[in-house]
């Protein structure tokens, strides 16, 4: 289909030039029609060739080609549908051509079985083994669709409820038995639906699935499951892991069948050595090792009993997660204004699920274990855990925070002893949720209002879609209303969540007072307005130092915001706040000029929190604080933090002079230092957390110094530190223990820093030193100004690494030494840009670097694999900075665009050699909108062929 020439033709053996076998000219008369054409490829019977498709653009350019097979005579060979072979590994390259199937993603779906059988499939004293090179993709066999494998939704969709597995090249029997003898199976996954199973005395071994038993029972006794870590076949998939993470043996729905037993085998190396769904199982004399993820996920199964019952039965030793995991299926109704119709189309939902004690891990639990629509809340409720480290917990109760876009967002605790309910979702402000202001629903914030007593508060808020424009906030200040703010007289929000933002300053006489916040609109086909949001907040003015006892209670009881007039003082001691429900203690503060407060001698163990809010132009002290955590917002306000402890710390400091003296961060600190005349931080102590990015500084427009620091280790990677605008940052005489610098300007906004890093040791194994300049890269302009030096520091021992920008290396390198092993890398960013005649309506990126040699490389320095290559990096000298410019090097490009009806279509480009000195990388694209109008042509926007 299209009005372009097709050219077919082969590669007769790795390296040999095309040998064109057919043209194939489009029929003028059914230019927006399918036409089916054959090519003989009697000449190669037998032999191994590689076919190469593609258009003769001379006059034409897009051309789609769908149905492309090979056939015997008018028949379909059998299994053609097996990807065998290591094309890429022997030479199969042309240059910008890449194999047909690699971008087509859903063919992938639907590889053949090596057997499928209606009959028993009985295998003895045999060796089954995979063709080389065959890959699996995610397979399900039952017809429901729904996403979470282990729901039973009978009741909302026809059909099973069904399972996913490893396939392609497997085994699939439905109704009848399965018998595997003394035999061994390799990389050849097993389905087994409504049957019986009789495995004895077998090795299984693959990368994925190996067994998946569906509605059957049976019996597996003395057999080996061996998982193999993934192997790449092909290198496009070079940083794919399986979808479908590996498991040992997958059993589900059998309950009404009788018990599948598994007894005295051995399970090694698997992602998930059980997964067990609604099934019963007798499990004894098995051991169980080497497990990456979960060894027994027990969703509403029985025949296992107690957790020491399996554990006296059994040996799970190794996990990488739990060792047990036990749930079972919880739904529950959302509820409240605004829900829409069932069967209408309203997307916009999402949902997170925490409980004390949980463990996060890579694969991600959290999103396999709740899910969210627009009316229903599907939980795979967690009751009972063993972790690796054999710790067992019950869980009582889970927290759940579930939002859509018709009844915002609501944070509620939940028993696990429920299996359904109902959720009430009030139509609040969608994305306004945080969890120690559940009740308010809109984003809050407030600022010293120019003089003593007066404050200036923004609200931005949201309003139902069932809503019309008619809205309006209400203020009143101990009942009497202060002013009306009518919706269409607000401000733009800054949020892209939000329909509006209110402002407004206002005053307060001395003593205690309540400002009342209303919002109220009119929904649509309704006469009379309806209240949206209710809320009070309590103000304490302390004008004369007679007061500043009662303003310390006020504080102590977590009421509201103290402002503090002119020349006073307020010195809170022994701070022993009123339980919070999230464990989480405010002190809101408002500073007139010559005013201060000073908290000392706090002692605030964990899990409990200190947010501390200030604005104005008076002074802060925090002395002698330990805290699990502490979070310190601050406008205009200076501050000494002196001898301050705590697990995780972040400040944001938006003007003023501030002091960090003898400060500890154990685990999580993040600096935002905005506008600030001076921020010194020395004789401090900061631990990098393995969170990412929960070690950051950002300087912006600001003078900042850090001195005799050291960064600790606490399994993290490194602190981040961005740059933007006038700023200067100085980091000198500080060590990095197994811990590392990275260093950048916030290219989003620009920066003419000055940046100096000097006399800092970084040691160990992790240890690294990165300077980076994206903005450099691209436009030839340096964001460092020319005075930025990184200077006389040393990187010491194996492990330990100096990372620097090649157009950078030049001339901010300035007398740096490695020692024992330490090693000096280049780094060179490849840019992309459109060529100057192609549209814009898609983007195209490189997918895959071939060169493994310098993959090896690449991700030596980054320590995990490079998913989307975007820079590789090569080893220098550092006396002087020298590097030796690669050459040319393969990449796979890939190219995605949208449109109407389609989710992110992507398609493979080709294969293109790129220089990676060339500060611009042009890419030869097809015209996108041309291949967007010829499948809208022809495709409905429900994605359906019409024609």
């Amino acid at each position: 289909m299209g009005n372009g020439n097709v050219v077919v033709a082969v590669q007769p053996s790795p390296g040999d030039d095309l040998v064109e076998l057919d043209v194939i000219e489009p029929d003028t008369n059914h230019t927006d029609a399918w036409s089916h054409y054959t090519v003989p490829l009697a000449d190669y019977s037998g032999r191994i060739v590689r076919i190469v498709v593609f258009t003769d653009v001379e006059g034409y350019r897009d051309v789609i080609i769908g149905g492309m097979k090979v056939t015997d005579g008018d028949s379909d060979l059998p299994n053609d549908r097996f990807p065998t072979g290591r094309a890429w590994e022997d030479g199969w390259r042309c240059d910008r051509f890449v194999p047909f199937f690699m971008s087509m993603v859903r063919e992938l779906e639907y590889w053949e079985a090596l057997v499928e059988a209606r009959g028993d499939i009985i295998i003895r004293e045999s060796l089954l083994t995979a063709p080389d090179g065959l890959e699996r993709w995610e397979h399900m066999y039952s017809s429901s669709k729904y996403d979470l494998e282990r729901y039973d939704d009978t009741d909302r969709m026809s059909g099973f409820s069904w399972s996913r597995t490893s396939a392609g090249g497997h085994i699939e029997i439905v109704g009848a038995r399965f018998v595997a003898d003394t035999s061994t199976i390799m990389y050849v996954p097993i389905i087994v639906q409504d049957g019986e199973v009789d495995i004895r005395g077998s090795h299984l071994e693959g990368d994925g699935d190996l067994l998946a038993i569906d509605r059957s029972f049976g019996d597996i006794v003395g057999t080996e499951f061996v998982t193999r870590a993934f192997v790449v076949k092909q290198p496009y998939r070079i940083n794919d892991e399986p979808r479908v993470l590996g498991t040992s043996i997958r059993i589900s729905f059998n309950t009404s069948k009788g018990p599948l037993t598994i007894e005295d085998c051995i399970i090694d190396g698997p992602y998930q050595a059980l997964d067990l769904n609604r099934a019963w199982v007798e499990l004894r004399g098995c051991d169980i090792d080497n497990v990456r993820w979960i060894s027994i996920w027990d969703h509403d199964s029985e025949g296992l009993g107690t957790w020491a019952q399996i554990s006296a039965a059994n040996d799970v030793r190794d996990t990488g997660i739990y060792r047990y995991f036990k749930t079972h299926t919880a739904i529950f109704e959302m509820v409240g204004l605004g829900r829409p119709q069932e069967g209408s189309v309203y997307g916009g939902f999402t949902g997170v699920i925490e409980w004390e004690g949980m463990h996060d891990d890579r694969y991600n639990l959290n999103n396999r274990i709740i899910s969210v629509d627009p009316f229903r809340i599907y939980i795979l409720m967690p009751t009972f855990t063993v972790d690796h480290e054999d710790v067992e917990l019950s869980v009582e109760e889970v927290m759940v925070h579930a939002w859509t876009n018709w009844g915002g967002a609501k944070y509620v605790p939940i028993s696990t002893d429920l299996r359904s309910g109902t959720i009430r979702m009030d139509p609040l402000l969608k994305g306004s949720h945080n969890y120690w202001d559940e009740d308010t629903g809109y984003k809050f914030v407030q600022s010293y209002g120019g003089g003593p007593g007066r404050a200036t508060i923004g609200m931005d808020v949201d309003v139902p879609h069932n809503y019309t424009d008619e809205y309006w906030l209400v203020l009143y200040v101990d009942g009497e209303v202060e002013t009306i703010l009518h919706g269409r007289d607000a401000n733009d929000s800054r949020w892209s969540n939000y329909e509006c933002a209110f402002n407004h300053t206002f005053s307060i006489p001395s003593g205690v007072h309540a400002l009342g916040i209303e919002l109220m609109g009119i929904a649509y086909g309704e006469q009379e307005p309806t209240q949206l949001l209710n809320d009070t907040r309590w103000y304490y003015r302390v004008s004369d130092a007679g007061s500043v006892v009662d303003a310390l209670d006020f504080i102590q009881e977590g009421k509201g915001t103290v402002m503090l007039d002119p020349g006073l003082e307020l010195e809170l001691e022994r701070y022993s706040p009123e339980p919070s429900l999230d464990d989480q203690y405010h002190i809101e503060l408002l500073l007139s000029e010559g005013s201060s407060f000073i908290m000392l001698g706090e002692d605030v163990p964990s899990p409990n929190r200190v947010a501390i809010q200030a604005s104005g132009p008076g002074d802060m002290t925090l002395y002698d604080i330990d805290v699990g955590s502490l979070s310190v917002t601050l406008a205009d306000v200076d501050l000494d933090c002196l001898e301050v402890s705590c697990t995780m710390g972040r400040f944001t400091m938006d003007g003023g002079v501030h002091r960090f003296m003898g400060y500890e961060g154990r685990n999580e600190t993040v600096l935002q230092i905005l506008h600030v005349e001076d921020f010194l931080m020395v004789d401090s102590v900061v631990s990098i957390s393995a969170r990412w990015y929960n070690t950051y500084m950002s300087v912006v427009d600001s003078h900042a110094r850090l001195s005799n620091i050291t960064f600790g280790d606490n399994g993290g990677e490194g602190l981040y530190a961005s740059v933007r605008g006038h700023t200067t940052l100085d980091i000198s005489n500080s060590t990095f223990v197994g811990s590392g610098l990275i260093l950048y300007p916030d290219y989003m906004g620009g920066s003419n820093a000055t940046v100096f890093v000097s006399y800092c040791v970084f040691e160990g194994d992790g240890a690294y030193l990165w300077v980076q300049d994206q903005m450099y890269s691209w436009t030839g302009i340096p964001s460092f100004l020319p005075g930025s030096r990184i200077q006389r520091n040393r990187l010491v021992g194996e492990g330990a690494k100096l990372v620097c920008q090649r157009q950078l290396m030049d001339w901010i390198l300035d007398d740096n030494t490695l020692k024992e092993g330490a090693a000096f890398y280049v780094m060179y960013e490849l840019n992309f840009r459109w060529a100057e005649d192609a549209n814009r309506s898609g983007n195209y990126y490189s997918h895959l670097l071939v060169d493994v040699e310098i993959i090896e490389i690449s991700e030596e320095v980054l320590g995990h694999e490079w998913e989307r290559w975007d820079s590789i990096f090569v080893e220098g000298t550092l006396d002087p900075p020298t590097v030796v410019d690669p050459e040319p090097v393969p990449f796979i490009i890939k190219g995605e665009y949208y449109i109407s009806g389609f989710s992110s279509m992507r398609w493979t480009m080709g294969f293109q050699e790129i220089d990676p000195t060339d500060v611009a990388i042009v890419v030869d694209i097809p015209e996108w909108e041309d291949i967007i109008d010829l499948i809208q042509s022809q495709y409905g926007n429900d994605g359906t062929l019409e024609n």
